[in-house]
């Protein structure tokens, strides 16, 4: 492959077999190089196709536009995430994540720091995620001699989770303070404090975030066929976590302006049984 456009040292614009226009990447792909040069195959860690109609696009306006140490930062980040997070996320985090923080450290030394309201909730329900980010956070306080506090860690979890589930920041947001909310309900309902290392607190959260992402999903779900027997048995055997079900399922109603099943009703009846079983 030959080099289209040097973006960066550590970005290229050049073409595949197809002649479509792809972007590679890799830290020092492109120093001391120029247009027409051979591009040194062993150097090139990320390739970017035109699965996207404009994520080139965007990858060239962002890599010409954002310094590099900013775009270094966040590849590790990604890389480093993918790695002990064992996610996948998809390419607009490459374009995201270095805008994001080259905004925060302008935004640090001009004094315009923004509060994330979500801090909490966020670290409660993204708890490895959150942790990985504040050791992140300690690197890019280093990296750029800046003081960010965990309001910042926050928020690239958010960036992660908008990757990992195509997503933007505002549905991200959403889902956060929906699920919270519902917990709330529960602990106020059931009169309980929660054990968040247990793995019935961690598969009602788990839960509650697929059920989100259901419920807003792009593509409808089919209505499954309800079991009323089982219903009535769990509406009978658990009568507590069934009325906070029930309220569970009116605010989720009202919040979202959709119909909940009663498939829905039981699995979330079920759930809060055993996270609030002793």
């Amino acid at each position: 492959m030959e080099i289209i456009r040097v973006l960066n040292n550590n970005a290229v614009l050049t073409i595949d077999d197809n002649g479509e226009d792809i972007v590679v990447l890799g830290s020092g792909v492109a120093f001391q190089k120029k247009r027409g040069d051979r591009i040194d195959q062993s150097k090139i860690e990320r390739i970017f196709y035109q699965d996207d109609h404009d994520i080139i696009g965007k990858l060239k306006k962002s890599f010409l536009e954002i310094p590099v140490e900013f775009i270094e930062m966040s590849k590790e980040i990604i890389a480093d995430a993918k790695l002990e997070l064992g996610k996948e996320f998809n390419d607009n985090l490459y374009i995201s994540l270095p805008d994001h923080l080259q905004f925060t450290v302008r935004r640090y030394h001009e004094g315009l720091l923004v509060q994330n309201k979500l801090v909490l909730e966020t670290k409660r329900m993204y708890k490895k995620e959150f942790e990985f980010s504040k050791r992140k956070l300690e690197v890019i306080n280093e990296r750029f001699n800046v003081d960010l506090p965990d309001d910042e860690a926050a928020t690239i979890v958010m960036h992660l989770i908008n990757a990992e589930l195509n997503t933007n920041m505002q549905e991200t947001m959403q889902m956060i303070e929906m699920v919270q909310e519902i917990l709330t309900i529960i602990r106020i309902e059931m009169d309980i404090e929660f054990d968040e290392d247990s793995l019935d607190y961690y598969r009602l959260v788990t839960h509650l975030k697929f059920f989100y992402q259901r419920l807003f999903g792009t593509e409808a779900e089919e209505s499954r066929s309800k079991d009323d027997h089982l219903l009535r048995l769990v509406k009978e055997r658990y009568r507590r976590s069934f009325k906070c079900a029930k309220k569970v399922k009116r605010y989720i109603e009202k919040f979202s302006g959709k119909t909940i099943s009663d498939d829905d009703l039981l699995y979330l009846t079920i759930h809060i049984e055993k996270v609030t079983t002793k």
